[in-house]
């Protein structure tokens, strides 16, 4: 059924005298609250009271912008579907999981403030998974990664440098130092050294002692 268009009373000087329909921006006083016709708030939205009669909210719609009169927090209780952008302007809390679907995210921030761990699938969606964590710290601690491209070399649980050193295919130091206090190096080959190398103990070259003293060291050479 097609809709109908209402009609109206025409009066003339306080009279009736015909009968007409309503026109472009002519408006129906409505009831409020079951008493006849009073002044709403403002932009406010109407609703329905439980009866036959309405009543004003304290939300209010001012040509794009959704409000409230009251200054309360509007509650969405349903799923919320975004087609476009979506941008906060204040802080924004979320109590519960944020999943993103797309590529990159980008979180235009100087500090951003981690619980735990983060953790990265890799690029194979499987049961497999990298996580980045901190021990527990006793202070505040700063970690800078270096201005330079390259695999960050990492210790194992007995406290040995991970295997993937052996990638490597050239390691120097400049203006520093590198102690060992125990242990052993196996496998150099074409070591050069253009300072001044210090041992407090016997240095062994192919199986043979050679001392720190220099007479020894004098010795050892003449030997061969």
């Amino acid at each position: 059924m097609a809709d109908k268009t209402p009609i109206r009373l025409v009066f003339t000087s306080g009279t009736p005298t015909g009968i007409a329909e309503y026109q472009t921006n002519e408006t129906i006083g409505v009831a409020f609250g079951g008493t006849g016709a009073v002044t709403h708030t403002a932009n406010s939205i109407l609703t329905g009271n439980g009866t036959s009669a309405i009543q004003s909210t304290a939300l209010q719609v001012v040509g794009t912008s959704i409000s409230t009169s009251d200054s309360t927090s509007i509650q969405i209780n349903e799923a919320l579907d975004v087609s476009g952008a979506l941008t906060v302007g204040g802080s924004a809390t979320i109590t519960g999981n944020l999943t993103v679907s797309g590529t990159t995210t980008t979180v235009n921030s100087t500090t951003i403030d981690v619980q735990n761990s983060l953790r990265f699938e890799g690029s194979s969606a499987d049961d497999h998974e990298t996580t980045l964590t901190t021990v527990d710290p006793t202070a505040d601690r700063t970690i800078s990664l270096p201005n330079a491209s390259g695999t960050i070399i990492i210790k194992d649980s007995s406290n040995n440098i991970s295997q993937s050193i052996a990638t490597l295919t050239a390691t120097s130091f400049t203006d520093g130092s590198a102690t060992m206090t125990s242990g052993s190096i196996t496998g150099l080959a074409n070591v050069t050294g253009s300072g001044t190398a210090n041992f407090t103990t016997d240095v062994q070259v192919n199986s043979v002692s050679v001392a720190t003293r220099p007479f020894a060291i004098a010795q050892a050479v003449a030997l061969g």
